[in-house]
C-alpha cells in the first residue's frame, strides 16, 4: 500500500460521516409533521459537518511521522471528500513521498534506533 493509498482511505471516511449525517437527518424529516420539525433535527446536518472537520483537522496525519496534514490539504481548488489531494506530494515533517509503498510502523522504528 502506498502512502497515497493511505491517505486515500482515511480520507474517504470524511464522506461516511457527512453521508450518514445527512440520511440521519432525512429519516428525522419524514418522522416528523411538515411545520412542526424541532431545532435539533435542523441542526443534524450541521452536527455531520462539524464532526467532517474534526476528523479532517485531528485524524488526516502522514504514515509514517504520524503528524497532522490537515494544514496542507486546506485548498479548495482540489477539495475531495474521496481523496486526498494530489498536489501533496510529500510530508512537510518527515519528507516522505506518498507515492513510494509504505513499510510497516515497526520496520521504520528499527530502522530509526539503528541509527
Amino acid at each position: 500500500m502506498t502512502g497515497r493509498q493511505y491517505l486515500d482511505k482515511r480520507t474517504a471516511v470524511m464522506a461516511v460521516i457527512l453521508g450518514v449525517s445527512l440520511a440521519l437527518w432525512l429519516l428525522l424529516l419524514a418522522l416528523f409533521e411538515t411545520g412542526h420539525v424541532p431545532r435539533s433535527v435542523m441542526a443534524t446536518p450541521l452536527a455531520g459537518i462539524l464532526l467532517c472537520a474534526a476528523y479532517h483537522a485531528l485524524m488526516i496525519r502522514c504514515p509514517r511521522c504520524r503528524k497532522r496534514l490537515a494544514h496542507v490539504t486546506r485548498s479548495p481548488i482540489d477539495f475531495s471528500l474521496l481523496r486526498f489531494p494530489k498536489r501533496v506530494r510529500f510530508c512537510p515533517h518527515c519528507t516522505i513521498d506518498f507515492e513510494d509503498e509504505l513499510h510497516t510502523r515497526r520496520e521504520c522504528l528499527t530502522n530509526q534506533q539503528r541509527r
